[in-house]
């Protein structure tokens, strides 16, 4: 079998300045420090089977300082706010290449967000998925999953709990004109259980031309993403993109 690890440990520091000239306001800053730490092991156990293991952790400081002088104050006054963020997460997925033409995967996924603040809700995700993938040409292939969450939230030591269904199916077709002119087009849709209880269709449509030194790229979108349980919403994100590229 052959194996392969990874570890990526990653720091930054933001900081952002907003003046606003009216009266009684004011200068707000913030400063955002954050490490995260990204590990991930595969390990192909067969010649068609990859089992691949991924975890990470993230740790986030908040820093928020409001400087304003209200109508009548005798000086500038502060105002401050720090929240302290702990994310974690943990996943493992098994995918197998059941034929020259079909594949199927599983996975499952632990994600949780920890508050030092007791006004906010620590939750978690829990998500078990299956896939599979068939490719009926070299340029159309079909997409079917399945997947269940269940969202669990914390505040001040009242618990709730929440879970939801999604079931999808996808198919997909590719089309190369020529070696430097081809086009993708996939459509489906995506049905929400629980209670979500809705039917959304997705797609997505690119264009890519490739000349000398540069390249061109139309692209459209339209895909689903829904919050953590909390706000029961259900977003459709329709997005356009052209991108130039020069080398």
């Amino acid at each position: 079998s052959r194996t392969s690890f990874s570890i990526k440990d990653t720091f930054s520091i933001t900081e952002d300045s907003l003046n606003v000239t009216e009266v009684g306001v004011q200068t707000r800053r913030t400063r955002v420090a954050a490490n995260s730490v990204n590990i991930s092991l595969a390990n192909q156990v067969s010649p068609r089977t990859l089992v691949s293991i991924g975890l990470s952790e993230r740790l986030t400081e908040y820093d928020d300082q409001t400087i304003f002088n209200s109508p009548g104050a005798t000086g500038p006054g502060a105002q401050t706010g720090k929240a302290n963020i702990s994310a974690n997460s943990a996943n493992i997925s098994l995918v197998h290449q059941v034929s020259s033409k079909t594949s199927m995967s599983i996975g499952l996924s632990e994600r949780s967000t920890e508050y030092d603040d007791q006004a906010l809700f620590d939750n978690r995700t829990d998500t078990a998925d299956l896939s599979l993938n068939h490719q009926w040409t070299t340029e159309m292939s079909m997409d079917l999953s399945y997947g269940y969450s269940i969202y669990t939230f914390d505040k001040g030591g009242n618990r709730s709990d929440d879970d939801s269904e999604s079931v999808n199916i996808n198919i997909g077709y590719v089309k190369p004109f020529s070696s430097t002119f081809s086009s993708n087009l996939s459509a489906g849709f995506s049905y929400f259980a629980g209670f979500y209880d809705t039917t959304v269709f997705v797609g997505q449509a690119t264009i890519e031309k490739i000349y000398k030194s540069s390249s061109f790229r139309l692209a459209y979108s339209r895909k689903t993403s829904t919050s953590t349980g909390l706000n029961n919403e259900l977003k459709i994100n329709n997005r356009v993109s052209v991108v130039n590229s020069y080398t």
